[in-house]
């Protein structure tokens, strides 16, 4: 269950907010040369744990209607999937290979963007 005073379209919002909208701006500042791209792995390992807090709340959710859980089922995926690719930074700032950094990078946009769309209007 949500904690007592917390609203299920806050958490929502949050959360597809900042994988869809702040993770997809990191990576197209890095493609814009605004940031660095230590810069941009500091700013995806710190919204890392961000982002697995807000799926621990999001799973403590118990919808009602089979809609929005399926929905919400989906939103957690999302963002586990996200996690996902961020733990393969790891391994590819370790090997230096600028092949898989690329696509790791390439792979947080293409995951990072949708989210905001499909799942903002859930949230309301």
């Amino acid at each position: 269950m949500v904690p007592p005073g917390e609203r299920v379209s806050a958490i929502c919002d949050s959360v597809a907010a900042y994988a869809g909208t702040y993770l997809y701006r990191l990576v197209k500042a890095l493609e814009n040369g605004d940031i660095s791209a230590e810069e941009f792995v500091t700013q995806v390992f710190a919204s890392e744990r961000e982002l697995a807090q807000a799926v621990a709340k999001l799973r403590m959710i118990d919808f009602r209607d089979w809609k929005r859980r399926r929905e919400h089922d989906d939103l957690v995926r999302s963002i586990g999937g996200l996690l996902t690719v961020i733990e393969r930074m790891y391994s590819a700032i370790v090997s230096g290979d600028p092949e898989e950094w690329r696509s790791i990078k390439d792979t947080i946009a293409e995951v990072s963007r949708p989210i905001a769309y499909r799942f903002g209007p859930l949230c309301k």
